[in-house]
């Protein structure tokens, strides 16, 4: 009797505890019932986001590298694979020098992807659109290859003591990435577009030790006097990207199809319940005030506790929106890396005149 009295009271209070739950998500769907106007934020955002008047698709570099990057990311030999990561850390002469005696065997091999590489040079624009999937984002991974290889026959030309090949590819190199830098719409391609130029100060630095000190001066690129512009150097543009990139994502998870029938059940009642609590305008338009914020160097003002209540999994998600002051802290560094790789260089010149 004692057994079946605690069995009742234990009922009664899962069927309590599973009233509350269902009435306190009951509240949160009356909550939740309508979602948003776009806000000004959000407005502001959009009219940054239309392309150059005067792009098309045939002068926008970013359309030929997204449709030939996979093709170059199956002819890399393991030797170029091993040097663009070795030169991605502190080894780079010692693997430019042990790869020496290969160097003709190596710049041979990859014509394919030098000719990628030249062709990717000569567009005049480079213009990111937002992805309509995750999986419509292409692998860089080639394109860093493929400078990787450029700096190599620099580095050849160089050892060839040709001072005038020596100033055109670095100049090429430089002229790529600054312009990709400029027109990057994601924060992966601006970062992408800052490590390579990065990259290009650090080998180019030893490719010019390999040249007389007398002729350095005169095989450094023209681009090298030209500092960086507030455009290369702004985060504006990607964040406008990022948001709209955001869009996309939540979009992509509130269509019905987004509830893969390989989930488990729980999984997929989880995120049945779970997407009438994530409001997609509501979201663009909290994430847009986050970003426009970090535009204009603004504090966004606390909100009361019950605000979320409306659109919690949206706020949910928001929450995790990164830091960007560290990617400009990245940005920043380019300019006093320009200016260190011309002032190493003159000093080397200037020491051996006297």
């Amino acid at each position: 009797m004692q057994l079946a009295k605690v069995v009742g009271y234990l009922l009664k209070t899962l069927v309590i505890l599973l009233g509350a739950v269902a009435t306190c998500y009951l509240v949160l769907l009356a909550i939740n019932w309508q979602d948003e106007q776009p806000s000004a934020a959000a407005l502001v955002l959009q009219q940054h986001l239309q392309a150059p008047p005067q792009l098309s698709q045939d002068n926008n570099g970013y359309r030929y590298f997204s449709a030939h990057s996979a093709d170059n990311e199956l002819s890399i030999s393991i030797l170029l694979a091993d040097l663009t990561r070795q030169c991605g850390g502190q080894d780079c002469q010692s693997a430019l020098l042990t790869l020496q005696p290969r160097l003709d065997t190596v710049i041979t091999e990859h014509q394919q992807l030098a000719d990628f590489y030249r062709r990717l040079q000569q567009f005049e624009y480079w213009y990111e659109p937002v992805p309509a999937t995750m999986d419509a984002i292409p692998s860089y991974q080639p394109m860093l290859q493929a400078q990787q290889l450029w700096l190599l026959k620099a580095w050849q030309a160089a050892l060839q003591q040709d001072t005038a090949a020596v100033k055109s590819l670095l100049q090429q190199d430089l002229q790529f990435w600054r312009r990709t830098m400029a027109g990057s719409q994601l924060l992966l391609g601006k970062m992408v577009s800052t490590s390579a130029i990065k990259q290009h100060f650090s080998v180019a630095s030893m490719i010019l030790q390999q040249l007389p000190v007398a002729e350095r001066s005169a095989s450094l690129p023209d681009l090298w006097s030209q500092p960086f512009d507030d455009k290369e150097l702004s985060l504006q543009q990607v964040l406008v990207g990022e948001w709209a990139f955001g869009n996309m994502v939540i979009a992509n998870m509130l269509q019905p199809e987004a509830v893969k029938t390989e989930q488990s059940l729980t999984d997929a009642t989880v995120s049945l319940l779970l997407q009438p609590l994530l409001l997609p305008q509501a979201s663009s338009n909290d994430r847009a005030s986050l970003l426009l914020a970090q535009i204009n160097a603004e504090t966004v003002s606390a909100r009361p506790w019950y605000n979320c209540l409306y659109n919690p999994v949206g706020k949910l998600l928001n929450s995790v929106v990164p830091d960007y002051a560290l990617y400009q802290q990245q940005l920043r560094e380019l300019e006093p890396l320009r200016q260190q790789a011309v002032l190493t260089t003159g000093a080397s010149v200037n020491s051996t005149a006297q």
